[in-house]
């Protein structure tokens, strides 16, 4: 007598378990939240308006004014 093999299912036909989704769901946060940090950095800390204006170095004491390049 031949034993019948269930049927196997294929990729299209499975269904991914809550357990897989919840681990590739975080994957994708993980990996979104790395390219967020790293544009971030990019940006850089300098602020985006001018911090060495002439009217902000006349009133600054020599001591904090940049060199000039002399």
């Amino acid at each position: 007598m031949a034993s019948i093999a269930p049927p196997t299912e294929t990729a299209e036909d499975a269904m991914a378990s809550k357990t897989a989704t919840t681990w590739k769901r975080r994957e994708i946060r993980r990996k979104n939240a790395g390219k967020d940090r790293k544009a971030a950095n990019r940006r850089g800390t300098t602020p985006v308006f001018p911090i060495h204006t002439p009217e902000i170095d006349a009133a600054a004491p020599p001591a904090q004014v940049a060199p000039t390049g002399n």
